[in-house]
């Protein structure tokens, strides 16, 4: 995901008490999310996210997304691609 301003990460709180609320905008039309916790330096991390929106009610109108990429994370192998469309229209 990114913010009309091209940032990627979300921004969460840092201790295990405050509560951050975030405006995704863009907003996001999914049937699926997924969330990947990242935290400098290399720690447990508790996470609790609720997501609030409206059912969509509109069929799929395009679909269009770029092959996946590998890149190399702290000395793991991570793929990006699309391995769950199965190019049904709503």
């Amino acid at each position: 995901w990114q913010d009309r301003s091209g940032r990627q990460v979300i921004e969460g709180n840092r201790n295990a008490y405050d509560v951050v609320l975030k405006d995704l905008e863009p907003p996001i039309v999914a049937r699926f999310v997924r969330f990947m916790p990242i935290t400098d330096p290399s720690m447990i991390v508790c996470m609790r996210v609720e997501l609030y929106g409206c059912e969509w009610l509109d069929g799929l109108m395009s679909y269009n997304i770029p092959d996946g990429h590998q890149m190399i994370y702290r000395g793991l192998d991570v793929f990006f691609n699309d391995s769950v469309y199965d190019g049904a229209a709503g």
